[in-house]
Protein backbone atom coordinates (compact mmCIF):
# COMPACT_ATOMS: atom_id res chain seq x y z
CA UNK A 1 0.00 0.00 0.00
CA UNK A 2 1.32 3.44 -0.94
CA UNK A 3 -0.17 6.52 0.74
CA UNK A 4 0.88 9.95 -0.51
CA UNK A 5 0.10 13.14 1.38
CA UNK A 6 -1.32 15.59 -1.07
CA UNK A 7 -1.21 19.36 -0.60
CA UNK A 8 -4.21 20.89 -2.39
CA UNK A 9 -2.62 24.35 -2.30
CA UNK A 10 -0.14 23.19 -4.95
CA UNK A 11 -2.61 21.15 -6.93
CA UNK A 12 -4.60 21.89 -10.03
CA UNK A 13 -8.30 22.66 -9.55
CA UNK A 14 -10.51 20.32 -11.54
CA UNK A 15 -13.41 22.77 -11.52
CA UNK A 16 -12.54 24.56 -14.73
CA UNK A 17 -14.95 26.77 -16.60
CA UNK A 18 -15.39 27.26 -20.29
CA UNK A 19 -14.67 30.85 -21.17
CA UNK A 20 -15.93 30.92 -24.75
CA UNK A 21 -19.65 31.61 -24.46
CA UNK A 22 -19.45 33.96 -21.47
CA UNK A 23 -16.88 36.21 -23.08
CA UNK A 24 -18.69 36.32 -26.41
CA UNK A 25 -21.74 37.78 -24.72
CA UNK A 26 -19.51 40.13 -22.69
CA UNK A 27 -17.93 41.45 -25.88
CA UNK A 28 -21.37 41.94 -27.44
CA UNK A 29 -22.44 43.97 -24.40
CA UNK A 30 -19.32 46.13 -24.74
CA UNK A 31 -19.94 46.67 -28.44
CA UNK A 32 -23.62 47.46 -27.84
CA UNK A 33 -22.72 49.96 -25.10
CA UNK A 34 -20.13 51.49 -27.42
CA UNK A 35 -22.77 51.96 -30.16
CA UNK A 36 -25.16 53.62 -27.71
CA UNK A 37 -22.45 55.95 -26.37
CA UNK A 38 -21.38 56.81 -29.92
CA UNK A 39 -24.96 57.60 -30.94
CA UNK A 40 -25.63 59.75 -27.86
CA UNK A 41 -22.35 61.59 -28.27
CA UNK A 42 -23.08 62.20 -31.95
CA UNK A 43 -26.56 63.61 -31.18
CA UNK A 44 -25.24 65.78 -28.32
CA UNK A 45 -22.45 67.12 -30.53
CA UNK A 46 -24.85 67.90 -33.37
CA UNK A 47 -27.17 69.77 -31.00
CA UNK A 48 -24.30 71.70 -29.41
CA UNK A 49 -22.87 72.68 -32.79
CA UNK A 50 -26.31 73.72 -34.06
CA UNK A 51 -26.91 75.82 -30.96
CA UNK A 52 -23.41 77.31 -31.21
CA UNK A 53 -23.99 78.18 -34.88
CA UNK A 54 -27.30 79.90 -34.06
CA UNK A 55 -25.70 81.88 -31.21
CA UNK A 56 -22.72 82.91 -33.34
CA UNK A 57 -24.93 84.07 -36.20
CA UNK A 58 -27.28 85.93 -33.85
CA UNK A 59 -24.49 87.58 -31.87
CA UNK A 60 -22.58 88.41 -35.02
CA UNK A 61 -25.54 90.31 -36.42
CA UNK A 62 -26.05 92.10 -33.09
CA UNK A 63 -22.41 93.12 -32.91
CA UNK A 64 -22.45 94.43 -36.47
CA UNK A 65 -25.57 96.56 -35.82
CA UNK A 66 -24.52 97.88 -32.41
CA UNK A 67 -22.52 100.98 -31.97
CA UNK A 68 -18.95 100.39 -30.86
CA UNK A 69 -18.25 100.13 -27.12
CA UNK A 70 -20.53 99.76 -24.17
CA UNK A 71 -21.25 96.97 -21.78
CA UNK A 72 -23.60 95.22 -24.20
CA UNK A 73 -20.94 94.63 -26.81
CA UNK A 74 -18.58 93.22 -24.12
CA UNK A 75 -21.32 90.82 -23.00
CA UNK A 76 -21.86 89.70 -26.60
CA UNK A 77 -18.14 89.13 -27.12
CA UNK A 78 -17.97 87.11 -23.87
CA UNK A 79 -20.93 85.04 -25.04
CA UNK A 80 -19.14 84.34 -28.31
CA UNK A 81 -16.00 83.34 -26.39
CA UNK A 82 -18.07 80.96 -24.22
CA UNK A 83 -19.52 79.40 -27.36
CA UNK A 84 -15.98 78.96 -28.70
CA UNK A 85 -14.98 77.25 -25.43
CA UNK A 86 -17.98 74.91 -25.74
CA UNK A 87 -17.03 74.03 -29.32
CA UNK A 88 -13.39 73.39 -28.35
CA UNK A 89 -14.52 71.28 -25.39
CA UNK A 90 -16.71 69.27 -27.71
CA UNK A 91 -13.80 68.66 -30.07
CA UNK A 92 -11.65 67.51 -27.15
CA UNK A 93 -14.47 65.22 -26.00
CA UNK A 94 -14.70 63.64 -29.47
CA UNK A 95 -10.95 63.07 -29.62
CA UNK A 96 -11.00 61.55 -26.13
CA UNK A 97 -13.86 59.30 -27.15
CA UNK A 98 -11.95 58.13 -30.23
CA UNK A 99 -8.86 57.37 -28.12
CA UNK A 100 -10.95 55.47 -25.57
CA UNK A 101 -12.56 53.48 -28.39
CA UNK A 102 -9.11 52.51 -29.66
CA UNK A 103 -8.07 51.40 -26.18
CA UNK A 104 -11.26 49.40 -25.84
CA UNK A 105 -10.52 47.64 -29.14
CA UNK A 106 -7.00 46.82 -27.89
CA UNK A 107 -8.39 45.50 -24.61
CA UNK A 108 -10.82 43.24 -26.47
CA UNK A 109 -8.00 41.97 -28.71
CA UNK A 110 -5.76 41.32 -25.69
CA UNK A 111 -8.66 39.62 -23.95
CA UNK A 112 -9.14 37.31 -26.94
CA UNK A 113 -5.41 36.48 -26.94
CA UNK A 114 -5.49 35.80 -23.22
CA UNK A 115 -8.53 33.56 -23.61
CA UNK A 116 -6.79 31.55 -26.32
CA UNK A 117 -3.72 31.17 -24.09
CA UNK A 118 -5.95 29.97 -21.24
CA UNK A 119 -7.66 27.46 -23.56
CA UNK A 120 -4.29 26.14 -24.80
CA UNK A 121 -2.91 25.77 -21.28
CA UNK A 122 -6.13 24.15 -20.08
CA UNK A 123 -5.89 21.60 -22.91
CA UNK A 124 -2.25 20.93 -22.01
CA UNK A 125 -3.20 20.56 -18.36
CA UNK A 126 -6.03 18.18 -19.28
CA UNK A 127 -3.60 16.04 -21.30
CA UNK A 128 -1.12 16.04 -18.43
CA UNK A 129 -3.82 15.13 -15.91
CA UNK A 130 -5.10 12.38 -18.19
CA UNK A 131 -1.58 10.93 -18.40
CA UNK A 132 -1.23 11.13 -14.62
CA UNK A 133 -4.56 9.36 -14.07
CA UNK A 134 -3.60 6.66 -16.58
CA UNK A 135 -0.27 6.10 -14.85
CA UNK A 136 -1.91 6.27 -11.42
CA UNK A 137 -4.41 3.57 -12.38
CA UNK A 138 -1.84 1.39 -14.17
CA UNK A 139 -0.16 0.34 -10.91
CA UNK A 140 -1.24 -2.97 -9.38
CA UNK A 141 -0.28 -1.62 -5.96
CA UNK A 142 -2.97 0.24 -4.01
CA UNK A 143 -2.19 3.98 -4.19
CA UNK A 144 -4.12 6.72 -2.45
CA UNK A 145 -3.49 10.43 -2.01
CA UNK A 146 -4.44 11.87 1.38
CA UNK A 147 -4.65 15.42 2.68
CA UNK A 148 -3.04 16.65 5.90
CA UNK A 149 -6.01 15.23 7.89
CA UNK A 150 -5.49 11.76 6.32
CA UNK A 151 -8.71 12.16 4.31
CA UNK A 152 -8.44 10.26 1.02
CA UNK A 153 -8.70 12.65 -1.91
CA UNK A 154 -7.71 10.29 -4.74
CA UNK A 155 -7.45 6.51 -5.11
CA UNK A 156 -6.33 4.30 -7.97
CA UNK A 157 -8.32 1.29 -9.23
CA UNK A 158 -6.35 -1.17 -7.10
CA UNK A 159 -7.15 0.83 -3.94
CA UNK A 160 -10.85 0.97 -4.87
CA UNK A 161 -10.87 -2.78 -5.49
CA UNK A 162 -8.97 -3.42 -2.23
CA UNK A 163 -11.38 -1.29 -0.20
CA UNK A 164 -14.45 -2.70 -1.91
CA UNK A 165 -15.81 0.79 -2.57
CA UNK A 166 -14.56 4.22 -3.63
CA UNK A 167 -12.69 5.47 -0.54
CA UNK A 168 -12.41 9.10 -1.69
CA UNK A 169 -13.66 11.38 1.08
CA UNK A 170 -13.12 8.84 3.86
CA UNK A 171 -10.34 8.85 6.44
CA UNK A 172 -7.39 6.64 5.53
CA UNK A 173 -7.16 4.78 8.88
CA UNK A 174 -10.86 3.88 8.67
CA UNK A 175 -10.62 2.49 5.13
CA UNK A 176 -7.22 0.82 5.45
CA UNK A 177 -6.70 0.11 9.16
CA UNK A 178 -3.97 -2.40 8.36
CA UNK A 179 -1.77 0.38 6.94
CA UNK A 180 0.03 3.18 8.74
CA UNK A 181 0.20 6.20 6.41
CA UNK A 182 2.83 7.97 8.52
CA UNK A 183 5.37 5.24 7.88
CA UNK A 184 4.75 5.08 4.13
CA UNK A 185 4.86 8.73 3.12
Amino acid sequence: MIAIEFNPANAHDNNRQSYGSATASHKEVLRSQDRHVHHRLYVATALILLLAFIIIVHEGFLLLRMPQGGIHSVAHVLLLLMVAVVIISNIILWKSYKILSQYQARIIANHDTLEETIRERTRALDRSESLLVSMFNAFDERIVAVDSNTRIIRANKAAITGAGYDPVGHLFPEVFPECNPASER
